[in-house]
C-alpha cells in the first residue's frame, strides 16, 4: 500500500510538471487551457460524427427544449418567452423598456439542427450586460423537420417585426456558428430586396459554407476539440433540404458580400470554421476580423477571460454601430 501511494503521489507530480510545462509554452489563461484540455474532449468524446449519429443527436435534442437562461440571469435581468406574428422568441433586457436600445437580434448556433443550449446564455447575457440594452432571440425553424429556406423567412420576418417597432438603425444582427451564417445569409437577403440594413453585424464563429470546402479545413479539425468536417457535411445537407448546399442562401461565404453593415467576425485557431472567417475577409475586406490564438469554437460562451475579451471588444463595437447612420439598400 505503501508503495501504492508513492506511485499516486509520483504520478501527481508528473501530471503537475506537465501541466505547468504547458502552461510556461501556452499563450491562454488557465481557464482556457483547461476548456480546450480537459472539459471539450470529455463532453464531445461521444459527440456527432455522421448522419446517423446526428440525428440519434437530434432526437434527443428535441426531447427537452431550448434551454432557457440560468435564474441568476432571469432575477438579474428581464426575460420573456413569447410568441409574436414571426414565431416563439426569448428576449433578454437590463430593464430599459423595449423601446430603448441598442437592439441585438440573436440567432443561435447549433449547426442549424440543435436548440439553444444552455452555454449560449453566457453570450448573451453578456450582452445584454455590457451594452445596457435588448437582445431577442428568435426560435427559428430547424432541420431536418424544416429548410434553410424556411429558417431564412423566419429571420426576415423577425427582423421585420423588431424594425417596425424600434428602426432599423438601432438593430444590430448577431449570432454563433450557424447563426452566425444565418444573419449574414438573412444580410444578403434583404439587401437584394431592397429592404433595410441592420447597423452593423456581429458574428462569433460564424459557419459560412455548409459544405466545408476550406482547404484548411484537414488541417484544423486534428486540432479542433468539438467540430469534425464529417459532421458539418451532415447537417449542412440537412439545412439544405433538397436544394444545393453550396448555394449562398445556405453558404453565405459564396454570396455578394457587397454593401455589407459593419461587420465584426470573431474566430480562434483551434476552431474549424476559421477557414470560413479567413476565406469571408479575403472576399470582403472591409470586415473587420478578430482571430484568437488558440481559441476553440464559440469560446466566448466560457467563462474565461478570452471570452470576456471577446464580449467586451463585440459591445463596443455595437455602441458604435448603433451611433451611426445604418446603410440602406440599393435596388
Amino acid at each position: 500500500m505503501q508503495a501504492l501511494g508513492k506511485k499516486a503521489v509520483l504520478a501527481g507530480v508528473a501530471a503537475t510538471a506537465a501541466f505547468l510545462m504547458a502552461r510556461r509554452t501556452s499563450s491562454v489563461s488557465l481557464g482556457a487551457w483547461l476548456v480546450t484540455n480537459v472539459a471539450l474532449p470529455i463532453v464531445y468524446r461521444d459527440g456527432p460524427t455522421d448522419r446517423q449519429s446526428l440525428l440519434a443527436a437530434i432526437g434527443k435534442d428535441r426531447a427537452h427544449g431550448p434551454a432557457l437562461p440560468p435564474r441568476r440571469m432571469r432575477d438579474a435581468l428581464n426575460f420573456t418567452d413569447s410568441v409574436g406574428p414571426a414565431g416563439r422568441r426569448f428576449t433578454l433586457d437590463a430593464g430599459q423598456g423595449s423601446s430603448r436600445g441598442p437592439h441585438i437580434l440573436y440567432f443561435h448556433g447549433g449547426a442549424y439542427v440543435m436548440q439553444l443550449v444552455a452555454p449560449q446564455w453566457t453570450l448573451i447575457g453578456g450582452l445584454v450586460e455590457r451594452i445596457g440594452g435588448t437582445v431577442t432571440v428568435p426560435l427559428y425553424p430547424l432541420a431536418p423537420e424544416h429548410d434553410g429556406q424556411a429558417g431564412l423567412a423566419m429571420a426576415d420576418a423577425a427582423f421585420d417585426e423588431l424594425a417596425e417597432r424600434v428602426g432599423a438603425p438601432s438593430i444590430v444582427v448577431a449570432g454563433d456558428s450557424a447563426g452566425g451564417g444565418l444573419a449574414l445569409a438573412l444580410t444578403h437577403r434583404r439587401r437584394a430586396a431592397g429592404k433595410s440594413l441592420p447597423a452593423g453585424l456581429v458574428l462569433f464563429c460564424p459557419w459560412l459554407d455548409a459544405t466545408a470546402s476550406g482547404t484548411d479545413q484537414p488541417d484544423i479539425e486534428r486540432r479542433d476539440p468539438t467540430l469534425t468536417i464529417a459532421m458539418l457535411r451532415a447537417a449542412g445537407r440537412m439545412w439544405a433540404g433538397a436544394e444545393d448546399p453550396a448555394s449562398p442562401p445556405f453558404s453565405p461565404l459564396f454570396g455578394d458580400h457587397s454593401g455589407l453593415p459593419p461587420t465584426l467576425v470573431f474566430a480562434g485557431t483551434r476552431d474549424l470554421l476559421s477557414s470560413d472567417a479567413r476565406r469571408f475577409v479575403a472576399m470582403a475586406p472591409a470586415v473587420n476580423l478578430e482571430l484568437y490564438t488558440d481559441m476553440f469554437h464559440v469560446w466566448m460562451a466560457a467563462p474565461i477571460a478570452e471570452g470576456r475579451r471577446a464580449l467586451d471588444r463585440a459591445a463596443a463595437f455595437v455602441a458604435a454601430a448603433v451611433s451611426s447612420p445604418v446603410r440602406e439598400a440599393t435596388a
